[in-house]
C-alpha cells in the first residue's frame, strides 16, 4: 500500500485510509475487514473534520480574488460535507457561487486548470457522499494488503428507459428486461476498477456495461459484456484515464430459462391449443361429440386441477422487489390460463343459459387471443439483446 494513500494520522501506530466514497443516508449492514478481522470505521464526525482538511488543502495554492475570505470559505466547505441528501443541490450551487466570486481563474495556470476540474468534481461528490474511512496498523504502509467491505444498499433500475447520456441511445427490449444501474463517484481515484455482478437463482444477465464518464457526463470509456444464456455472474474493468471521471455500471436482466419462465411458455402454448380445440369441437360438435355426451359434465373438477396447479406459482415465499418486477410479465401469464381454464369448468360444471354459455365463450375466445398476443411479445423480449448505439470522445 503506497504511503501516499494514508491521509492523516490516526491513534498511535495507526493510520486512516480512505476506501471509497458512499451515499450519505442510513447504511445497513456495513462490515470492513483486512484479512477476515474487523476493522475500525470512522463515525461521521471525523469523517467530515477529515472532508474539510482535504478541501482545504485541495483549494489552497489556488490565485484568489481581493474579495475572498477565509470565513467565507469555511463555510462553504462546512456546508459541502454537512449536506442533506435533500440540499445537496443548493449546497453545490453555493459552492459556485463561491468559487466565482473568490477564485481568480483568470490567472489559473493550465496544471491549476487540471487540479480545478478534479476539486469540482470531488466537491460535487462531498454533497452526496462521504469518504468511507477506515483505521489500519501503520505495519502495512508499504506492502500489499487485502481491505475488504460490504453493506446494503438501494439500487435504481428502469424498463427501456431513455439514458441520461446524449452518448448512448438504447434499442428498447419490448418492456421485458430490466436495465438496474449504480453509479461508482470514486471511480476516477481508482488505480482499476473491477466489478462482479451475481443475481440469485432464477434470475440471469443479458447484458452487463461498465462506463466512464467525465465531469460534463460525456461518454469516455466502456466495457461492455454480452453473456452466454443463464449467466448470472458477469465481470467487467476499466483503468480510469483522469481523476475526474465516474463510473457507472449497468446491467440487463431477466428471468431465466428454468422454472417459472418454461411453466409459463408451456401453460400459454397449451392453453391456446385447448381453446382453439374448443372451437372446431363447437363448430363440428355432430362430428366430434358423442350422442350421450353430458353437459355439464361430472368432470369437470378434474379440469379444475391446471388452473389449480397454476395458481400455486402465484403464492411464493417473500423475495427482493427485483425478482418481484421481472417475474410480473410470466405471472400475468399463468394467471391469464388459469382464468382461462376455470371458465372453462364452469361452463362443464354449472348448467348455464344458453345466452350465458355463448358470452362466456366470447370471453374466453376474447381473453385467449389477448394473452396469446402478450406471452408472443414478452418472450420475443425475452430473446432480444440489448443494443447501444455508443459515441466514446477521446480524451
Amino acid at each position: 500500500m503506497p504511503e501516499a494513500y494514508a491521509i492523516a494520522a490516526a491513534s498511535r501506530n495507526r493510520i486512516i485510509v480512505p476506501l471509497g466514497m458512499m451515499r450519505k443516508g442510513a447504511i445497513q449492514r456495513l462490515d470492513a475487514k483486512q484479512d477476515s478481522t474487523g476493522l475500525a470505521v470512522l463515525g461521521k464526525r471525523e469523517n467530515s473534520a477529515l472532508a474539510f482538511k482535504l478541501l482545504q488543502a485541495a483549494v489552497k495554492d489556488f490565485p484568489r480574488k481581493s474579495s475572498a475570505t477565509a470565513e467565507d470559505e469555511a463555510r462553504v466547505f462546512q456546508s459541502i460535507v454537512a449536506a442533506e441528501p435533500g440540499s445537496a443541490h443548493a449546497v453545490h450551487e453555493a459552492y459556485k457561487a463561491w468559487k466565482e466570486r473568490s477564485l481568480d481563474t483568470d490567472s489559473l495556470t493550465a496544471r491549476d486548470k487540471r487540479r480545478l476540474i478534479v476539486l469540482d468534481v470531488f466537491a460535487s461528490r462531498l454533497v452526496g457522499h462521504y469518504i468511507f474511512l477506515v483505521e489500519i496498523d501503520s505495519k502495512y504502509v508499504g506492502t500489499r494488503t487485502t481491505l475488504k467491505y460490504s453493506l446494503d444498499q438501494e439500487i435504481k433500475y428502469s424498463l427501456d428507459q431513455e439514458t441520461s447520456s446524449s452518448d448512448i441511445k438504447e434499442v428498447p427490449s419490448w418492456g421485458t428486461q430490466i436495465r438496474f444501474h449504480f453509479k461508482l463517484p470514486d471511480f476516477g481515484f481508482a488505480e482499476s476498477q473491477h466489478m462482479e455482478l451475481e443475481l440469485p437463482s432464477g434470475l440471469c444477465i443479458k447484458q452487463f456495461l461498465f462506463l466512464a464518464f467525465d465531469h460534463k457526463q460525456v461518454l469516455r470509456q466502456a466495457d461492455r459484456r454480452t453473456l452466454p444464456p443463464d449467466r448470472r455472474v458477469a465481470h467487467a474493468f476499466l483503468n480510469p484515464e483522469r481523476s475526474d471521471f465516474e463510473g457507472e455500471v449497468w446491467a440487463h436482466t431477466m428471468p431465466s430459462k428454468e422454472g417459472l419462465y418454461r411453466f409459463a411458455k408451456w401453460a400459454a402454448i397449451i392453453s391456446s391449443i385447448l381453446v382453439v380445440a374448443t372451437i372446431i369441437a363447437r363448430c363440428f360438435d355432430r362430428e366430434v361429440l358423442r350422442p350421450e355426451a353430458i353437459i355439464p359434465s361430472p368432470a369437470a373438477s378434474i379440469i379444475l386441477i391446471a388452473p389449480a396447479l397454476m395458481l400455486s406459482w402465484m403464492s411464493r415465499k417473500p423475495e427482493h422487489p427485483l425478482v418481484t418486477v421481472l417475474l410480473a410479465p410470466l405471472r400475468r401469464i399463468v394467471l391469464a390460463c388459469a382464468a382461462v381454464l376455470v371458465m372453462m369448468a364452469v361452463l362443464a360444471a354449472v348448467p348455464v343459459a344458453p345466452l350465458v354459455w355463448h358470452v362466456i365463450w366470447i370471453c374466453i375466445y376474447i381473453g385467449t387471443g389477448l394473452m396469446a398476443v402478450y406471452a408472443w411479445s414478452i418472450f420475443r423480449g425475452y430473446k432480444t439483446t440489448p443494443r447501444y448505439s455508443m459515441t466514446m470522445k477521446p480524451t
